[in-house]
């Protein structure tokens, strides 16, 4: 069993990205996080319909937009609100390569109304 899991990377204005974790990007202290955490930032640069990804490590990639590996999120419009659930199952483990171990993780995201989310699973 081999799985993919797409965690999100935030472009950010000044050509840094961000791999943020769990946390909502509207609580996430930028700055504190560059001092806690600077494996977590980079750089990107759009060059045509690509962009150029450079890790922490200087390590660079080129993705496409909507090429299966990197895709593009919305902002929602003006007084759209999601209230609803989410589930995601993933995993990993060694029976693909001849192993006897697999994992399953379902996670749950809830979306309220009034602004406020939870993670579960």
């Amino acid at each position: 069993m081999m799985t993919i899991d797409f965690e999100p990377l935030i472009f950010l204005r000044d050509g840094t990205s961000y791999e943020i974790g769990e946390t909502a990007l509207e609580d996430v202290d930028l700055a504190a996080e560059r001092t806690a955490k600077p494996r977590s930032f980079g750089r990107w640069k759009r060059v045509g319909g690509s962009f150029v990804l450079t890790d922490s490590r200087g390590a660079s990639n080129d993705d496409k937009l909507g090429d299966g590996s990197f895709f593009r999120a919305f902002p929602a419009a003006a007084g759209e609100s999601v209230a609803r659930s989410y589930r995601r199952l993933s995993g990993g483990g060694t029976s693909a390569l001849g192993g006897d171990v697999t994992i399953a993780v379902e996670s749950r995201y809830d979306f309220k109304a009034d602004g406020r989310y939870g993670r579960g699973g």
